[in-house]
């Protein structure tokens, strides 16, 4: 194989066969920017961008890379490595003093905030919890996890914290940015021998917000940059929020020390809004939208629209679009026309039952106790945690909710309710436990 051509394919089929033993994602990061310099006998010339990049190819790839060439040459050949150039940063000119940093809003859209932010039992402790953040970063809450299905108001909540730390310190860089974005930038920044650069960027933050962590899955070279960026950032006492459609708990394949600091802090779980937080969300919705809704429609539409919030706001936008087209007002029958092919699938709702089920199981009771007359402390705490989730997580209302557990009245809900809910907010053990209980409740029902 002494031709250029020859080299080349060579080098190609090489490639192929590590896609097979590292994956895609690593030979296009570190492999396909190797430009073959030529083929010396048994030793192969691999020109690399930069002394860091041949240097993380010789310590990551090296005998991976030479075995794999081996076998496509079917005789053994060695690998030399050759740097084409290293960017050298010029000394800044002695008589002009470098400007300090100017502080990161990156990725933040101010019409975010806590005001804007419909507040129900589905995310009260998620908001209790990025509000402290913003009033008191890297101190209490570090780092927070946030999760839940798509369109709850993960990236609102997010974006609402880091406008928040905005206002309150505007000299702190904050960040709010995908964990897509973040894969990217780091791609680029290694292609382009800027990785320090990239670095400096991430790990000077006061407050990162980063948001689809999910994506991360199977990227095992970005989850170690952000593992080392996390690990920077947190021993310097800065903020760090994730949020992402998993829990920490579902994220299997990723490297166990950077779940366990995930789950070394705060994991905030949100869940689909209630009939009357839905009402209340298409009240304001409406009104941003400058539509006149009448109560029964809100209502109607809340009871129907049983998905996350982004479904009501579609929901809206159409109904907008259809009425004013006809210069008609809304009215229940027009908006069940205007929407019958719009609407999502409805997802099944979560049975009292199976909360029942879920949380006896957890404290080792029988679902029988629960609903029974037992007063004392096995059974009342677990009693008052059920009652407490089927309000956040069904759609059933006081009184049935208390008719499920033996007949009790509707007060007694509520009762259970507040010391659960004001539990939650203060005690983090606390909000573990209810997160865990929601996502088994979920589970069972096939959600």
């Amino acid at each position: 194989m002494s031709t250029a051509l020859d080299v080349d394919q060579l080098w190609s089929k090489t490639l192929s066969r590590m896609r097979q033993e590292a994956g895609d994602d690593q030979v296009e990061l570190w492999l396909q920017p190797l430009q073959i310099a030529g083929l010396d006998g048994s030793s192969l010339r691999i020109k690399a961008p930069n002394s860091f990049f041949a240097s993380a190819v010789r310590k990551n790839f090296h005998a991976r890379l030479a075995a794999a060439l081996s076998q496509e040459a079917a005789r053994p050949l060695e690998i030399d490595y050759e740097v084409s150039c290293d960017v050298r940063v010029p000394s800044p000119a002695p008589t002009r003093p470098a400007e300090p940093p100017k502080p990161a809003f990156a990725g933040l859209n101010p019409r975010f905030t806590f005001e804007s932010f419909v507040v129900g039992d589905s995310n009260r402790v998620a908001r209790a919890t990025l509000e402290s953040i913003a009033k008191a970063p890297g101190i209490r809450f570090n780092p927070t996890f946030v999760h839940g299905a798509a369109g709850l108001g993960k990236t609102h909540l997010l974006q609402a914290a880091g406008n928040a730390l905005r206002a309150a310190h505007p000299n702190f860089r904050v960040l709010y940015v995908t964990a897509e974005q973040f894969v990217n930038e780091y791609i680029v920044a290694v292609r382009q021998y800027r990785p320090e650069e990239f670095r400096e960027k991430y790990r000077s933050l006061d407050c990162l917000l980063l948001d689809d962590v999910q994506f991360l899955t199977g990227k095992d070279r970005s989850q170690e940059e952000f593992f080392h960026t996390f690990n920077d950032l947190f021993h310097a006492k800065k903020q760090v929020v994730f949020a992402s459609d998993c829990s920490p708990n579902e994220l299997a394949a990723w490297d166990e020390r950077m779940l366990s600091r995930m789950r070394g802090g705060v994991v905030a779980y949100l869940t689909a809004p209630g009939p009357d937080m839905r009402a209340e969300i298409l009240r304001r919705k409406a009104l941003e939208l400058e539509m006149a809704m009448p109560e029964d429609v809100v209502r109607f539409l809340a009871d129907l629209i049983k998905g996350n919030v982004r479904h009501l706001e579609g929901a809206l936008l159409t109904l907008k679009a259809c009425f004013a087209a006809r210069a008609a007002e809304l009215s229940i029958d027009g908006v069940r026309e205007a929407l019958k092919s719009a609407l999502p699938p409805e997802e099944p709702v979560v049975e009292i039952e199976t909360v029942l089920r879920v949380v006896a199981g957890k404290y080792n009771v029988e679902v029988g106790d629960l609903k029974g007359p037992k007063r004392a402390a096995p059974f009342v705490t677990p009693r008052q945690v059920a009652m407490y989730l089927c309000r956040q997580m069904t759609e059933a209302s006081l009184e049935k909710i208390g008719a499920a557990f033996g007949g009790r009245d509707h007060s007694t809900v509520m009762h259970a309710h507040e010391k659960v809910r004001r539990q939650v907010e203060a005690d983090p053990f606390i909000v573990e436990l209810i997160n865990k209980l929601r996502a088994d409740v979920s589970q069972a029902q096939g959600r």
